[in-house]
């Protein structure tokens, strides 16, 4: 059997805990187990949602990444970077190197961290798929 309890903390803020009892065969007596719920009202009521458990969702961001595309175009990185390279693998360098001064991470983690951001969208409006 379980039951909830307010406890009123020295801050002046309110405590859930959701209370069951257990029986201890060895000792042959019983204790109790707390379960932290959350901050609650005086009542014992928990906000609408919890901001505990709340899902963090990941909205990609268009800024940097086009202003350091418009600047390698203008700059004529771009036109070198496919002289040399071709525009395939010219492009998949340059979408590295950018995503490289915006979000350092490894290149095994780059392919992860790709799909966060508009650079596929971005070189894709110029012609070039860079998977």
């Amino acid at each position: 059997m379980s039951y909830k309890v307010v406890q009123k903390q020295s801050n002046g803020r309110y405590y859930l805990y959701e209370v069951t009892g257990v029986w201890d065969p060895v000792k042959k007596n019983s204790k109790q187990n707390r379960t932290y719920l959350g901050v609650c009202d005086a009542e014992g009521n928990l906000p609408k949602e919890a901001t505990k458990n709340r899902a963090v969702s990941c909205s990609p961001v268009y800024g940097p990444y086009q202003l350091f595309v418009q600047l390698a175009e203008r700059s004529g990185l771009t036109s070198a970077l496919d002289d040399v390279y071709g525009m395939r693998d010219g492009r998949r360098l340059l979408a590295m190197a950018i995503l490289g001064v915006v979000d350092p991470v490894t290149v095994n983690q780059m392919e992860n961290t790709i799909d966060d951001t508009y650079l596929r969208e971005l070189f894709e409006a110029l012609g070039v798929n860079i998977q």
